[in-house]
């Protein structure tokens, strides 16, 4: 596997949380968030943008420049939405501003002739939606989970849009009887086999306020027959050394689906270097310590200031897994392929243009973006039986 950094996002400290797709041959990537200032763990405050780039291919030439005519903007700062690429443009799905959640949608189209990006206002979820996760399947585009509010319980909703059906009717349909636990941050994707579509959904994060933990890591892999309406519970994702889980914990994964039967998974919020339920149980310890009649004398406000800063230090020091995974959904197996980069990218999309693999922007670790645009040539790497990329 060959990777470069072909062409970086114009904004200082890049990006994560876009909207991101390939119209028209031009990348397009708008809104998404960052620590302009300050670090997340020195107090840093996030800022969202409303920006809009476009990325195209320079003449006869394997680089890449960003198109200086393109001017438009999102019509206010979005970011943690979803986004798909269609054969109309790139579909960009609810989404927080952080202050509410929206139920916004709307397409970005390259408009080749005038060199700029246009947006046109398609049919709004139900509900508002930040946090989910999107795929299209054979011009029907799926949602899966995400927040109706900032900070708010990961819920199970599951919403379909027919981009071919009439304008005038056109409407998300709701998808009932889904086994597992609502997730935000869920990885899916899907695709045809024979006469039938699937679309999986993976991992994710379920995350609940009112209990304690707030967090679960989740490993449940989950089938649906779309055309059969049912669903099956698959084979869970092998360990990826997540700590103080048995199984591995792939959300906010870059996904792409390849061929009939294989799904690439690139990295995911999991790995070694992810003490999440190490800094959720010192949390918790924290909040008993705190909530207990000794919590003001002395010795006990400085065992309370050192775990505080054991958990900041965990924070800092948080990377996400570098495991490509294969995922082969006729025999329900998993099979690692490579080892990405150093600082895999994550809560951004995997693109397929220009006969490579792009992964733009995203959280290389907590509140830390990079501005990056990642290429991945992946020659040669078997996927089964023979076939390959």
């Amino acid at each position: 596997m060959k990777s470069i950094v072909v062409a970086e996002i114009p904004v200082i400290k890049g990006l994560n949380g876009c909207f991101s797709g390939i119209h028209n041959d031009v990348m397009l990537i708008a809104g998404g968030t960052n620590f302009p200032d300050k670090k997340l763990w020195e107090g840093g405050n996030k800022k969202w943008y409303n920006t809009i780039f476009a990325l195209k291919k320079r003449n006869l030439e394997l680089t890449y420049e960003w198109s200086a005519n393109q001017t438009s903007q999102l019509p206010e700062p979005l970011a943690n939405g979803a986004s798909v690429s269609t054969k109309l443009g790139v579909l960009c799905i609810g989404g927080e501003n952080g202050k509410v959640v929206v139920n916004t949608v709307f397409l970005m189209e390259w408009d080749k002739s005038v060199r700029q990006v246009c947006l046109k206002e398609m049919p709004f979820l139900p509900v508002p939606l930040c946090n989910l996760s999107a795929c299209e399947i054979n011009d029907v585009v799926y949602v899966v989970g995400g927040q109706t509010t900032i900070g708010g319980e990961a819920t199970d909703y599951i919403f379909s849009l027919d981009l071919n059906a009439d304008p005038r009717s056109q409407k998300w349909e709701s998808l009932e009887g889904f086994p597992g636990q609502g997730r935000i941050q869920a990885v899916i994707s899907g695709h045809k086999k024979g006469s039938c579509s699937y679309l999986y959904v993976m991992s994710g994060t379920y995350y609940n306020t009112m209990l304690c933990p707030s967090t679960k890591m989740l490993s449940d892999v989950y089938e649906y027959n779309i055309t059969n309406s049912k669903w099956t519970q698959k084979q869970d994702i092998p360990n990826n050394d997540t700590p103080l889980i048995s199984n591995g914990f792939i959300a906010a994964a870059p996904v792409l689906s390849i061929g009939k039967a294989n799904i690439l998974i690139f990295g995911g919020a999991g790995g070694e270097n992810q003490p999440l339920a190490i800094r959720l149980e010192l949390e918790h310890q924290i909040k008993e310590i705190k909530s207990g009649r000794a919590a003001n004398q002395a010795n006990v406000l400085e065992k309370i200031k050192t775990m505080e800063k054991e958990c900041m230090s965990l924070l800092r020091e948080t990377t996400f897994s570098r495991i490509l995974w294969s995922y082969n959904s006729i025999e329900d197996s998993w099979t690692k392929l490579a080892t990405l980069p150093k600082n895999p990218q994550i809560v951004t999309n995997a693109l397929f243009w220009d006969n490579a693999i792009f992964i733009p922007g995203g959280e290389i670790s907590p509140g830390v973006r990079t501005a990056g645009i990642l290429k991945l040539s992946l020659n040669n790497i078997v996927l089964g039986k023979g076939f390959k990329i």
